[in-house]
């Protein structure tokens, strides 16, 4: 008696081995997930060990941890600032309405316009130069018509001195950024700005226009901060007399204070 000749898989077999593929795929996807988590973990130790070499410079050079302001009740990590090129060619006018307007004292202003933010970046760079070219001097305490020391917003003249009558970063804190970018793969370029910013994120933030009554119209910021591997800002904190400091990322899940944070500091 002659046999059928079998023609294929039967339904079966073929629902085997497609649950067969699945499972190996879940398993291959989970390794793979694992391993990005892994080199993302690495990646932020690395970038947090960078930071807390350069604060421990900035000790041994000051005598204290970078003594960071409040902004909306916390200490923050970037350093916001104005350039010239963002804010149009009525950047004077501009400066002028929020300097001579009084308008706030620590960053917010009318339109909700943040014009600085010294966080945890600004104590590692020029503040003056910086990485662009500066706002309008007015913004600096300087009037930038009459070359007079008139005006400027409160939040420059409270976290920046002028020695000799100079405006811009003092020969000290210059030289002590030279000492502090290489901890962090950066370094100065010979005319004061930064050549190699390292691991100092830069981006740009749109903010509201003070001369725009319609609050619609848009100047350009300046931002410099430290990230994770998620995007996320690192986060610092160190209180009087700045002895000790803390600086973290909230790690993978995003959320201070959970077993996943990944924590450097002195106490």
């Amino acid at each position: 008696m002659k046999t059928k000749k079998r023609q294929g898989f039967t339904l079966i077999e073929m629902l085997v081995v497609v649950l067969i593929i699945m499972l190996l795929a879940g398993l291959v996807f989970r390794m793979v997930g694992a391993i990005g988590k892994g080199n993302d973990i690495a990646a932020t130790r690395a970038t947090i060990e960078k930071v807390s070499h350069a604060l421990e410079e900035f000790k041994a050079i000051y005598g204290k941890y970078p003594p960071v302001p409040f902004y909306l009740g916390k200490q923050q990590t970037g350093y916001e600032y104005p350039t010239l090129h963002g804010w149009g060619q009525n950047a004077e006018q501009k400066a002028k309405l929020l300097t001579e307007g009084g308008r706030g004292t620590v960053g917010e202003w009318g339109h909700s316009c943040t014009v600085y933010t010294f966080g945890l970046a600004s104590f590692f760079m020029p503040r003056y130069n910086g990485t662009a070219e500066r706002g309008p001097q007015a913004f600096c305490g300087v009037n930038a018509s009459a070359h007079t020391q008139k005006g400027g917003i409160p939040q420059w003249s409270t976290w920046n001195s002028r020695v000799n009558g100079k405006l811009g970063d003092s020969d000290r804190d210059l030289n002590a950024v030279r000492r502090i970018l290489p901890f962090l793969g950066g370094k100065l370029g010979p005319d004061n700005r930064i050549a190699d910013t390292g691991c100092i994120q830069i981006w740009e933030s749109p903010r509201p226009d003070p001369l725009d009554s319609s609050g619609e119209g848009l100047v350009t910021n300046l931002n410099a901060t430290f990230r994770d591997a998620w995007r996320r800002e690192l986060r610092y904190s160190s209180m009087p007399p700045y002895e000790t400091y803390k600086l973290w990322s909230d790690g993978p899940d995003g959320v201070e204070g959970t077993s996943d944070d990944i924590v450097s500091g002195r106490n």
